[in-house]
């Protein structure tokens, strides 16, 4: 028998492992993943891939920007291709935005089309069948589930994923945005509340062995810049997200780009990746829709 197969026959379940005994389990990871990425969480974006090939059980990830930026959209976007193409059950906590806007959201940023006119009430009742039929062919088999109670406290949501993991599987979870996630102890400083909020999010991920997603805030420092472009330091009560976060994305949207175009280039800094490397992303930002997509090749 090798020395990790000792290792394993003699191992306690109160007893801390051994390092030999750790790096079996790391073996064991490693074989599991060798060869196939099926059943994990991905970004389903090819010039992210690169960056950030799977987003791992246990891991969270932080994307952060500005209002207008599109971090829903992107979490929105990675949620739908794993509760879709990837058949992962995926949970979404929206705090920002009730059940029906994200539900529109994600039928828009399946079909395509553009979501002004049907919120405004322009749209004809064609158009609006047209889009229920469009949109039902993507959604119909995305197993997503959306949970929009403003009031839920961080061990709240605790609750609400072990009991979906429980009950009907669980292999993502989104939260949008850490923020606005209730005080668990109004009496804390701003600073203490978001830190534990952080820390009980990272918690959830750990003790769930499942990929968790949480949008952030950056502050408005970001904006004195003249080009704008966010660093770690510029999360809203930074310390302990940036320390709890595995990997964080930051949203960078270039100021020379006119608010009415239809389409934002939009640069995805990955700043922070635990293990793996950091650099850029180039993306695609499609307004009117609300979807992200790898950049148009070039002719």
């Amino acid at each position: 028998a090798t020395l990790i197969d000792q290792a394993s026959d003699t191992a306690t379940v109160d007893e801390p492992d051994t390092i030999v005994e750790a790096f079996g389990v790391g073996l064991d990871e490693c074989r599991r993943r060798s060869g196939r990425r099926e059943g994990q969480a991905r970004t389903g974006l090819d010039a992210l891939n690169t960056l950030v090939p799977t987003i791992d059980p246990g891991q969270m990830v932080v994307i952060a920007g500005r209002p207008g930026d599109g971090k829903t959209a992107l979490m929105l976007g990675i949620g739908l291709h794993n509760a879709g193409a990837n058949g992962l059950p995926t949970l979404m906590f929206s705090m920002e935005m009730g059940r029906a806007e994200i539900g529109m959201r994600a039928a828009m940023l399946v079909t395509g089309q553009s979501g002004f006119r049907f919120r405004n009430g322009e749209a004809t009742p064609e158009e609006i069948d047209e889009l229920e039929r469009e949109a039902s062919k993507h959604l119909g088999y995305a197993n997503l589930r959306v949970d929009d109670r403003v009031s839920l406290k961080v061990e709240q949501i605790a609750a609400v994923c072990r009991r979906q993991k429980r009950r009907r599987g669980l292999g993502l979870i989104c939260v949008d945005y850490l923020q606005l996630i209730p005080a668990t102890n109004p009496r804390e400083s701003r600073r203490e509340q978001i830190e534990h909020t952080s820390r009980m999010l990272k918690r959830i991920a750990r003790e769930l062995s499942v990929p968790l997603i949480a949008a952030c805030q950056l502050n408005r420092e970001v904006e004195s810049r003249p080009d704008r472009q966010p660093k770690l330091s510029d999360l809203r009560e930074a310390g302990g997200i940036e320390a709890d976060a595995d990997t964080v994305m930051l949203l960078w949207r270039k100021p020379d780009q006119g608010e009415h175009d239809p389409v934002h280039k939009v640069t995805v800094i990955v700043a922070k990746q635990r293990s793996g490397p950091t650099g850029k992303a180039e993306l695609n930002y499609r307004r009117a829709c609300m979807r992200f997509e790898d950049p148009f090749p070039e002719l």
